[in-house]
């Protein structure tokens, strides 16, 4: 008797934590979409968490995502996620599982527009796949997401995509994130017999937010080649790309570096360490906040010139005395390079001046820059190069042993190219236009 007692008592917690689960992961989920809806509000997307019901043993809701058309460049688009939940805190749903719930979505893309409608069912016929998501008792939240197979022909033209894969992971109170993703081949075979095939690209992506509204990422992602093959032209591959960018905050202030690089280029000419290296350092977060807003109403603008002062506040933002700007590019060819170094720095005026009272204009004296390419002569008289320089050698571009220089640098709002003043308003005509438009 006892026991059946015990039994019968197990069973109840068992059940009351079950109905628990389910209490607990609409709060979550309820949570995770009130984050999202909040930052969202301002790029054009809207979320929707629709017909919430939960069971006892199991819910079922329906998340729709819309693309807000006043912002987008095609007929709104609405992503729809059916979800069916089961409670823990043990689940026995595509193995066995401990949490608060473990979750199926069943996702599809729509449009309203009819012919838009029928490119996605012809691109998408069964739909954006299928995604797991696993509640975690702390709070966490693991997901996996496979696409299916696209393969889509029209007028001899074929694209075939074997996938796309994804996980992450997070927690429920929180949009800082990390993900995982790989995609397949992907193959596009034209009419005219030409083609382009990209190998799987396989990255990660971690986000974190600071000061509650500034998403700072930092991504590498990479693919061993593209091939592109023209009907009548020779083929031209290009090995081992990569793709890295990470951001960190440091006294208030991000660092930002972007790194593009490429081994090897193979067709008429080959190419290789390609690389395009970008360092922006100690951003406030107040103008990145700034530059935000900024770009969203100028999406929105009929007429511009009421935003000047929102645009002169936000450069003001970006300029303090540790703000540096690196860019380094260059690549090898025929022996030789080419080589390009940017740096621009912040400076500051030599008395105190209300900056918003300055012209537009004359923002570009609070800055420094300093730019010199560097040409080997083998890759100067081995490509068309010299045909389309020739006329600037001896005045913009100097010969230095076995190298052709350009050098430039921007200071006290004059730019100078090896030393011979080009007016800026050649480079940045809207900056010293009347005030009628910046765009």
């Amino acid at each position: 008797m006892k026991k059946l007692a015990l039994l019968a008592v197990l069973i109840a917690a068992y059940l009351g934590l079950t109905y628990y689960a389910g209490v607990v992961g609409e709060g979550y989920i309820r949570e995770q979409v009130r984050l999202s809806q909040d930052r969202s509000a301002t790029s054009g997307v809207t979320l929707e968490l629709i017909d919430y019901q939960r069971g006892f043993f199991a819910s079922q809701f329906q998340l729709q995502v819309n693309l807000d058309p006043d912002q987008a460049a095609f007929e709104p688009l609405v992503l729809t996620s059916t979800t069916r939940m089961r409670h823990g805190p043990v689940i026995l749903a595509d193995g066995l599982h401990f949490g608060w719930f473990y979750a199926r979505s069943e996702n599809s893309l729509s449009s309203v527009d009819a012919q838009q409608q029928a490119a996605l069912q012809e691109l998408l016929p069964e739909g954006l796949g299928r995604m797991t998501l696993l509640g975690g008792y702390t709070g966490s939240y693991d997901y996996e997401w496979k696409t299916p197979d696209i393969d889509v022909s029209r007028d001899g033209n074929r694209l075939q995509v074997a996938g796309v894969e994804m996980s992450g992971s997070g927690h429920f109170d929180s949009l800082d994130s990390q993900h995982y993703f790989a995609t397949g081949v992907l193959e596009l075979t034209l009419s005219d017999g030409s083609e382009a095939r990209l190998m799987p690209i396989s990255g990660e992506a971690k986000v974190q937010f600071a000061g509650g509204d500034i998403p700072l990422s930092s991504i590498a992602m990479s693919t061993e080649q593209v091939e592109f093959r023209g009907a009548s032209s020779a083929p031209v591959q290009v090995h081992q790309l990569q793709y890295a960018q990470a951001q960190t905050l440091m006294d208030g202030k991000v660092d930002t570096q972007v790194s593009f690089k490429v081994a090897q280029v193979d067709g008429l000419l080959s190419v290789s360490n390609i690389y395009y290296d970008i360092n922006l350092a100690q951003t406030r977060l107040e103008a990145i906040r700034a530059w935000g807003e900024l770009s969203a109403k100028l999406q929105l603008a009929e007429e511009t010139a009421s935003l000047e002062p929102e645009l002169k506040q936000a450069i003001q933002l970006l300029l303090h005395e540790d703000a540096r700007l690196d860019i380094a590019m260059g690549a090898d060819m025929l022996d030789g390079y080419v080589k390009t170094d940017i740096r621009v720095d912040y400076a500051p005026p030599a008395q105190a001046v209300d900056m918003s009272s300055l012209p537009l204009a004359d923002y570009l004296g609070l800055i420094e820059g300093t730019m010199e390419m560097r040409i080997a002569d083998k890759v100067m008289t081995g490509t068309p190069l010299m045909f389309f320089l020739a006329d600037y050698i001896d005045t913009y571009i100097v010969q230095e042993g076995s190298e052709y220089i350009l050098r430039a640098r921007l200071s006290g709002g004059e730019l100078f190219v090896a030393d011979t003043p080009v007016p800026l308003a050649m480079l940045f005509p809207y900056w010293f236009a009347e005030p009628e438009s910046f765009q």
